[in-house]
């Protein structure tokens, strides 16, 4: 009975509710599945807010433009003159640092203050680099970068007895005093010579001798010992190390030789009619003609202009050779 009662309630309810009314006041909602390819294109959604016609003139005022622009001009200025202003060093007379040059008060105070401590904490090491203790600047003394010019300069062109002025250009020596230079030429020699005569008659092949003044002279029997022995003798010179004692004393050997043959009247008026005047094993294959006048052309061209010089000899339009030396980037390096 209850439960008849019960079931008659509940479908009078039902049918007392306005369905229309219920769906006019419920919320509307779409529910779609996002994709991968949703998210990614969702990332490009832009909103316009109708600015797109507007100038840079409507945007910012023209006077305002430039005002900034003038002020960032200004700006670069002022940092560009600071740099200059920071990189400007002074130095004393004897060498040493004593200010960058700042004049803007305390900074300059500071600045000199600071080099003042680095002079005294490097015991005026500045003034050592540029001067050399001091010695740089006198004629009578080499440093060790000017012995190692002339050592150059002497395997170049030999004694500098015999070639004198092309050792010195070579070296840039010129403000040097010429007794000394000439002095420590000739005892070049003469260490690399006695170095090879121990060396080659078994006394004191290891030891390096020590620098003695005198000059040394031809010695053909030494220089073909030299060739005949494979094994490097280096010695030191006034703090210029492994100086090859077999080249020097060859190269000068035979730049000797070939000075005394074009030093001849009839060669200094005509270089170019200089042969060797022994025969020589002919060439093949190569890409030029190479014969007699070529070798002869080519040792005028290191009489000339010293031995590995290979750029001013191949420039040289009186040799000929224009064309018939290819020089690598090896060869320009070694000959500068």
């Amino acid at each position: 009975m209850f439960a008849d009662d019960s079931v008659t309630m509940q479908q009078h309810k039902l049918d007392d509710m306005d369905l229309d009314k219920m769906l006019e006041d419920a919320e509307q909602a779409e529910t779609s599945e996002a994709g991968v390819a949703d998210d990614f294109l969702s990332q490009f959604k832009v909103a316009d807010y109708g600015g797109s016609g507007l100038s840079w003139d409507e945007i910012i005022p023209e006077d305002d433009r430039q005002q900034i622009e003038l002020e960032e001009q200004q700006k670069q200025e002022e940092e560009l003159l600071y740099r200059r202003r920071r990189a400007r060093v002074s130095y004393a007379e004897d060498g040493t640092m004593i200010g960058n040059g700042n004049n803007d008060g305390n900074s300059s105070d500071d600045s000199s203050a600071s080099s003042a401590r680095m002079r005294r904490k490097g015991g005026g090491g500045s003034s050592r680099r540029r001067g050399g203790d001091g010695r740089g600047s006198d004629p009578k003394v080499l440093l060790e970068k000017e012995v190692r010019a002339l050592i150059r300069g002497v395997q170049k062109f030999g004694s500098p007895e015999d070639r004198f002025d092309q050792v010195v250009g070579e070296a840039e020596l010129e403000g040097k005093d010429a007794e000394t230079v000439k002095a420590r030429g000739l005892e070049l020699i003469k260490m690399c010579e006695d170095a090879l005569r121990n060396h080659l008659h078994g006394s004191g092949a290891d030891a390096e001798p020590v620098a003695g003044g005198g000059g040394g002279g031809d010695d053909e029997d030494l220089v073909s010992g030299f060739k005949r022995n494979a094994k490097a003798i280096l010695v030191t010179f006034h703090g210029v190390h492994s100086v090859n004692a077999g080249v020097v004393a060859q190269r000068v050997a035979d730049l000797a030789m070939l000075c005394k043959r074009l030093e001849q009247p009839a060669m200094r008026e005509d270089p170019t009619k200089f042969r060797i005047g022994v025969p020589l094993k002919p060439v093949h294959h190569w890409s030029c003609l190479w014969g007699q006048r070529e070798d002869a052309m080519l040792l005028v061209g290191i009489y000339r202009h010293g031995f590995g010089n290979w750029d001013k000899i191949q420039a040289d339009v009186e040799l000929g050779l224009q064309k018939k030396l290819f020089l690598t980037s090896a060869d320009e390096k070694a000959a500068s």
